[in-house]
């Protein structure tokens, strides 16, 4: 069963208003040097995700696909659980533990530096995040039972983005 997006919604304006999309980027979106710091918040995640779903037998690979319009990052890691959606949708309501990185909550939000509304396929769950706190059901993807998919639409406007990604993921090398 899906979680209700529509009551996390209603909550999130409540808990963080309606101005947020205007002070999100300041406050979340534009808190690193690099914009390509994002790259490395999805890598943590994928890394917790992965340690968090023991008896897999599949690939721990973490896969990137840049386009000039989108970047895809998968992942074979535990898959959403509602606590997740909320976490992920929210600022301060990480699942993760007091001992990990990235327990804040925030980190996430650094891919608001290229996009406008990433999109997160994952079990049961599928749905974008607009605002930075509010999500919204999507159609799912086909053929994807076993991935965690998070796709990032690239501002149009955004004339470096994609070469800032390219230069980003090389820095990662293949490993």
């Amino acid at each position: 069963m899906t979680t209700d997006y529509a009551n996390i919604l209603k909550e999130n304006k409540l808990r963080y208003g309606t101005d947020i999309g205007r002070i999100g980027p300041m406050l979340l979106a534009e808190r690193y040097a690099d914009r390509t710091h994002f790259i490395y918040e999805l890598l943590q995640n994928a890394e917790d995700a992965l340690a968090r779903r023991k008896d897999w037998q599949g690939s721990r690979a973490v896969q990137f696909e840049l386009t000039k319009t989108a970047l895809r990052v998968a992942h074979c890691g535990m898959p959403f659980s509602s606590d997740d959606v909320k976490g992920i949708c929210g600022i301060a309501e990480s699942t993760k533990s007091i001992n990990s990185i990235g327990r804040f909550g925030i980190g996430f939000k650094s891919v608001y530096a290229f996009t406008e509304c990433p999109e997160i396929h994952s079990g049961d769950e599928h749905f974008s995040i607009g605002s930075f706190v509010w999500p919204l059901a999507i159609p799912p993807l086909g053929g994807v039972d076993s991935l965690t998919i998070f796709n990032l639409p690239l501002r149009s406007n955004d004339a470096s983005a994609y070469d800032e990604i390219s230069n980003g993921l090389c820095k990662l090398g293949g490993r």
